[in-house]
């Protein structure tokens, strides 16, 4: 859920399709909007084979990826395309820890 006038203003990318929720939001938030998350359940859906994320796995984890290499380049803007292809590949595998230096650049 979110405010009509950040969709509008925002829109979606069609370059990013099959990932343009997650573009979006990493848009939003880059532009200052404040991002939170409901407590309650607001939405089910069903999964299944046919489904976009199972079809279409390969193409949307690299399209993810892109997302996520433009926003850590918004956030820190003094790594190198090394540094940010390591996050990139930490936080697709899980690995949810970061080197104690990279928290202190933040």
């Amino acid at each position: 859920m979110g405010r009509r006038s950040a969709f509008v203003e925002l829109g979606y990318d069609p370059a990013y399709g099959h990932v343009e929720d997650y573009d979006l939001w990493q848009r939003a938030w880059a532009r200052g909007y404040k991002l939170v998350n409901l407590p309650g359940i607001v939405l089910r859906y069903c999964v299944h084979a046919g489904q976009v994320s199972a079809r279409k796995s390969v193409e949307q984890q690299n399209k993810a990826d892109s997302v996520r290499k433009r926003h850590w380049r918004v956030l820190l803007p003094g790594l190198g395309d090394g540094e940010i292809n390591g996050i990139v590949e930490m936080l697709r595998e899980g690995r949810g820890h970061t080197p104690h230096a990279f928290c202190q650049a933040l």
